[in-house]
């Protein structure tokens, strides 16, 4: 005779406290919906991100392909789920366009509307994530 399990002795149990920040797709959700610790993480996830760009002189060119490539996409995709509030987002990218920029040997005190001015109308052409990030939000409704 199979002995097959009874439904009753089936119980799954998810014990997580209630409290605590859920990870699902890469993004924390907490119960009361409150993005702080996905904005603690992408903090942290910054510093990291500084620290790599100091330690690993990439030439110009290079720089920004793996700013546009890989930096920025790890960034926004989290900020699109969350509802962080702008000065929060640009707070998070500001330190990492410092450093970008003097990895393309531009001035870091350059006006923040050159640095994401298109290149065709004398910009740096660096996207800024508040403003991308409400485009795809607004897309998604």
């Amino acid at each position: 005779s199979s002995s097959k399990p009874s439904s009753s002795s089936l119980q799954l149990s998810f014990s997580w406290p209630i409290d605590e920040a859920h990870r699902t797709l890469g993004i924390h959700i907490t119960p009361n919906l409150k993005p702080k610790q996905e904005y603690e993480l992408l903090h942290q996830k910054c510093q990291q991100t500084l620290l790599l760009l100091h330690m690993n002189q990439l030439p110009p060119d290079a720089a920004y392909t793996a700013y546009q490539q890989h930096l920025m996409p790890a960034f926004l995709y989290p900020l699109i789920a969350q509802r962080l509030p702008t000065q929060a987002i640009n707070k998070l990218q500001s330190p990492i366009i410092i450093q970008l920029l003097h990895c393309l040997n531009l001035s870091s005190t350059m006006s923040r509307r050159i640095i994401h001015l298109p290149p065709q109308y004398g910009g740096a052409g660096i996207p800024n994530w508040a403003i991308t990030t409400c485009a795809r939000q607004v897309e998604l409704l």
